[in-house]
């Protein structure tokens, strides 16, 4: 039900954005990890959003630089990606 999940700018200085296209109603969870696994920040708690193409903007001004990861959830599919941060 869900496509093209993409982060950019990747690395990311100030902020980045997790965009994404859901074919039909699904419930939404998106989660920002460090490299030891530590859930560092909720992007988005769960939600059941509409089918739509969806933005979400995440400033990195509390986050260290470093390799991190986004776990976009989407229904009972998890997606992954790296990010890195710089400042």
């Amino acid at each position: 039900a869900a496509n093209n999940i993409t982060v950019f700018p990747n690395p990311a200085s100030q902020n980045f954005t997790v965009k994404y296209n859901l074919s039909d109603a699904c419930l939404v969870k998106i989660e920002l990890y460090d490299l030891v696994g530590r859930s560092v920040k909720e992007i988005l708690p769960p939600s059941l959003l509409s089918q739509n193409t969806y933005a979400h903007k995440v400033s990195t001004d509390e986050l260290k630089p470093g390799i991190y990861f986004i776990k976009t959830k989407i229904n009972d599919r998890e997606v992954v990606t790296k990010l890195l941060i710089t400042h």
